[in-house]
């Protein structure tokens, strides 16, 4: 079963809060110094991680099992609708479109 609450990022850490009152759930390092946005789609975690320009997807422990290029220089917001992650750049002012629709083919960019 999914955690519940609110997922949030502060400096490196990726945390899960108490929708009601706000206490830490359960806290983790995330993929650099800076992850700069968070979303949970129900079963994975998006991260925007900014220092190394990339979007990172993570299990709700931690547990790193893909990462790919960001489209843009400063990766801020995400949401996932479908096979379509929305990737919103704050230093470009734009928002990107990615097919994120998972092949049978596994696939691994960089370290």
């Amino acid at each position: 079963m999914a955690p519940e609450g609110l997922w949030a990022t502060a400096g490196d850490k990726v945390v899960l809060l108490d929708a009601e009152d706000g206490t830490e759930k359960l806290s983790f390092t995330g993929s650099s110094r800076d992850v700069s946005g968070v979303f949970f789609d129900g079963k994975y975690l998006w991260l925007s991680d900014r220092i190394n320009d990339r979007i990172v997807a993570a299990l709700p422990d931690g547990t790193i099992f893909g990462a790919f290029p960001s489209p843009g220089p400063y990766p801020a917001g995400l949401v996932r609708q479908g096979e379509v992650l929305w990737v919103l750049d704050f230093e470009k002012r734009m928002l990107f479109a990615v097919d994120i629709a998972f092949s049978k083919e596994p696939f691994y960019l960089g370290e």
